[in-house]
């Protein structure tokens, strides 16, 4: 289930908006729109949970999805919803079930409304977590089988059909979290109305759950084609040795230097190795060893690259994953490139510039200081001002390897240009 590369086609898709906030900023946004949208199902996938604002926004959204549910023209027909989590707690962890299946969790173990509290809607819950330290990081939400969401981008393929980018994320979670049928989702009994087209708009009938945050920035692509070029791009976990770790390389040199063949690492590092002219990378770590490699190819070829990461973020995560740090990587990258340029004749042309930006919280303007960020959680590769990747993976050892990973990557210049433009702007 967990080791196995499964592949998709690029197909159409109708990306809507892209978002920036915090994840309590998105949730406070996102949550209303699928209270007021949401006929039939919703699958939330996440890896980390805990009891936090976010948390409780989704129990009141539960709640009015429930009464929702119970006060429409068919009060006997359920909301099939159906949340995954992999981390709760280290205890958790180091006694969960070795089963690739998992184990399905009650309400009341995420301080959600037990099931006798919101009988409109058909709630199941289900954890995975692959000893010793294989969690499943994707993240995204699937509406009604037609409509998704990645973290900080939101996709809707239209035409009320579960067809392109949303049946292939369908299927994909169908291998992950229904493998023994447990979350299977009924078809829908009746024809569902049209899709919406762009879950951003204000609707003076949004429905309040309570307080919440602003987020920093919004795009809507209103002008975008509705058949957008897109590709789902899964990655499979693979097994963790700490002896790659902490031992000579000498010993176990392909665990650092030939990354797992999964759809998401092939298409990063063939498009770095390939790329023309630039490459921005959001990202909050930078520890893996062959993707750095590729970045300094790039640089030798020319490509211009600019990185954008916080510092001290997840250091005994890095430390027990990868054997090092992102300033420890920056700072070997940094004197290594200046020494191919100290020897580079100049028949060999230019070198690429290298930009690392190091992320800095107080400089981001927010509306107020709970939706200002702390850290940059973004995950994002812009390649050749033509391509954006988002997704769950960072650029460390730990999302090369070791997680599980789900990401998508966009192919539109116009798309590229202006989430590049609002990211420089907003983080810097």
């Amino acid at each position: 289930m967990t080791t196995s590369h499964p592949t998709f086609s690029p197909t159409l898709t109708h990306p809507t908006s892209f978002h920036l906030g915090t994840g309590h900023a998105l949730y406070t946004h996102l949550l209303p729109q699928l209270l007021r949208t949401t006929q039939h199902s919703l699958v939330l996938v996440t890896c980390f949970w805990a009891s936090s604002p976010t948390s409780h926004l989704l129990s009141s959204f539960l709640r009015q999805l429930s009464a929702k549910a119970t006060t429409s023209a068919n009060p006997s027909s359920k909301i099939h919803i159906r949340i995954c989590v992999s981390s709760l707690s280290a205890l958790q962890k180091a006694f969960h079930t070795s089963s690739p299946h998992g184990t399905l969790l009650t309400p009341e173990t995420l301080g959600l409304p037990a099931l006798d509290e919101i009988p409109g809607v058909d709630l199941r819950i289900k954890s995975i977590f692959l000893r010793p330290c294989h969690v499943l990081h994707g993240k995204y939400i699937i509406q009604d089988g037609r409509n998704v969401w990645f973290p900080s981008a939101n996709n809707g393929d239209g035409e009320g059909k579960a067809i392109g980018l949303a049946e292939d994320l369908l299927r994909y979670w169908e291998g992950i979290w229904d493998s023994d049928g447990t979350m299977s989702l009924p078809s829908a009994p009746i024809p569902l109305l049209p899709s919406i087209t762009d879950p951003s708009s204000p609707d003076l009938n949004t429905p309040d759950l309570g307080p919440g945050v602003a987020l920093l920035s919004t795009l809507t692509f209103q002008s975008l084609p509705p058949q957008t070029r897109t590709l789902l791009l899964p990655h499979p976990h693979s097994p963790y040795n700490p002896l790659h770790i902490f031992l000579p390389s000498i010993l176990f040199s392909s665990s650092n230097t030939t990354p797992p063949p999964t759809p998401l690492n092939t298409f990063l590092l063939t498009h770095v190795s390939t790329a023309s002219h630039s490459l921005q990378i959001y990202t909050p770590n930078l520890t893996y060893r062959p993707l750095i490699t590729a970045l300094e190819d790039a640089l030798q070829r020319g490509v211009n690259i600019r990185i954008v990461l916080p510092r001290k973020m997840m250091v005994f995560e890095q430390l027990l994953t990868a054997g090092t740090l992102s300033e420890i990587e920056v700072w070997r990258l940094r004197r290594r490139m200046n020494k191919v340029a100290a020897r580079r004749d100049e028949e060999m042309g230019r070198m690429g510039g290298l930009e690392v930006v190091w992320f800095d919280a107080q400089a981001v303007r927010a509306a107020d200081e709970e939706g200002r960020p702390t850290k940059l959680h973004l995950k994002l590769t812009i390649i050749d001002d033509a391509i954006t990747v988002l997704g769950s993976g960072n650029m460390d050892r730990a999302s090369w390897v070791t997680s599980q990973e789900v990401g998508v990557a966009v192919f539109s210049e116009e798309v590229a240009k202006r989430v590049g433009e609002v990211v420089r702007r907003v983080y810097g």
